[in-house]
Order: C-alpha cells, then structure tokens, then sequence
C-alpha cells in the first residue's frame, strides 16, 4: 500500500502566483480568478513549489509552528484537498 504522506504535488501550468507580505496570492489565468491564502496556507505552497512530499511538509511545519500534530495533519490535508478541487494542484507522484 502507498503512503499517502509520500506523495508530491505540482502546481498546475495555468496557476501564476506572487508572496504579498508573507501572504501567497494564486491567480487562475483559465478562470480569471485569484485566490488569497493565509499565512500557514502561504508556506503550505511555497513548500509544495519547492516539490517537498506532504510528510516534509508537515515535518517542516512542526518545526516552525506550535501546533498539534494531528491539527497539522488535518490542515495540511485539507488544503491541499481544497488546492486540488479548484486545479491549482495535481499530485505529481510517489517518492521512491
């Protein structure tokens, strides 16, 4: 079985992005649409950019966070759920 913690994601082609005061701003140039993310949610991105898998990410986070574990779990899994059903995001494989 695959470990889903493994996984790398990558932005989509048709996603532009800029860092706005530590705040990451996602324009969909298909759609015309831009979307704000917070602070966490902005370091989320940056690391998914850098082609880190969801553990890093996570691993990361708790270095720089004081934050729970499973919260951080949840969080990460949630946005990168959210980034996926607006095609910011696709998943760009296992790590070997």
């Amino acid at each position: 079985m695959l470990d889903e913690e493994s996984i790398r994601y990558k932005i989509l082609d048709h996603i532009s992005w800029v860092i706005n005061n530590e705040e990451v701003i996602l324009l969909d140039n298909k759609r015309g649409i831009f979307f704000g993310l917070d602070e966490v949610a902005s370091r989320i991105w940056i690391l998914i950019s850098e082609g880190k898998m969801v553990r890093e990410i996570i691993d990361t986070l708790m270095e720089e966070y004081d934050v729970e574990i499973s919260r951080l779990e949840s969080d990460v899994k949630n946005l990168i759920d959210e980034l996926i059903l607006n095609n910011f995001i696709k998943s760009d494989g296992f790590k070997n």
